[in-house]
């Protein structure tokens, strides 16, 4: 890969500047690591070819979410350059494993300035762990088999390093109850029908809006709810996965 001893320096130096803590995990030191994340994903960064490494990668998506998240996956195809072990400081203060995504950014992206400017870095979190979600956890029962599907399989969430918007880890998944008043909420007649307490927001993009479901439902995943949180009206029904592949894509590129 050309210019990679440079894309490595930037990559370190931007991933310290959101968390001092990140170290990217060297192939030596990978033993170390071998009962703290799945045995797939150890399977990956053992792979000293990165080409390799990026095949294994797409091959976990294709096997586990490759008609849910089909445009996404086309995208990683196209622009995956590098797949990483990492490790950071996560929720507590604890330390948390990571995939670390490297993507070349298109230029068609509203952010591409240059061919020094032009990488995208994603994570998904390799422990499965509510945190202190507890309400999340207590209704994960209830939670349609397609997205305990992906975080189960794939990973806990896949969103910006920088920034948290994409799929969001468990811990960071929004319980509604949580948030909003239901005597208030209850009052507004122009948004969705859905119970608070029984609904949670899995895909953020970054300005507060979300790919909510109400676990309640009887359709869940075709009664999913694109969520405008400062204009209710807007909000309507959609196909889970659809909207979420439909939006990671959007946030990826845009």
């Amino acid at each position: 890969m050309e210019n990679y001893k440079e894309l490595k320096k930037d990559k370190i130096e931007y991933l310290k500047y959101y968390n001092k803590s990140v170290e990217v995990i060297s192939q030596d030191k990978l033993d170390n690591y071998v009962s703290l994340i799945p045995e797939k994903w150890f399977n990956v960064f053992k792979e000293q070819d990165m080409n390799k490494r990026i095949e294994k990668t797409l091959n976990i998506w294709k096997q586990f979410v490759h008609k849910e998240l089909e445009k996404t996956i086309n995208y990683l195809e196209k622009n995956l350059i590098e797949v990483d072990f990492i490790k950071h400081n996560s929720y507590n203060n604890k330390i948390g494993y990571f995939v670390l995504y490297t993507m070349k950014e298109e230029e068609n992206s509203i952010y591409y300035e240059s061919e020094e400017d032009d990488f995208v870095y994603f994570e998904g979190n390799l422990n499965f762990d509510f945190g202190e979600n507890n309400i999340l956890k207590q209704n994960w029962n209830k939670i349609p088999k397609s997205i305990v599907n992906f975080y189960k399989n794939v990973h806990n969430g896949f969103y910006y390093y920088s920034v948290p918007c994409g799929i969001d880890e468990l811990s960071e998944v929004m319980a509604f109850d949580e948030y909003y008043c239901k005597e208030d909420f209850d009052k507004d007649e122009e948004k969705p029908d859905f119970n608070i307490a029984t609904t949670f927001g899995f895909f953020s993009n970054g300005g507060g809006d979300l790919v909510i479901i109400d676990v309640d439902k009887n359709n869940i995943e075709d009664e999913a709810i694109c969520w405008y949180h400062d204009d209710f009206e807007m909000s309507h029904i959609v196909n889970f996965w659809e909207k979420v592949d439909e939006w990671l894509v959007c946030l990826i590129t845009n």
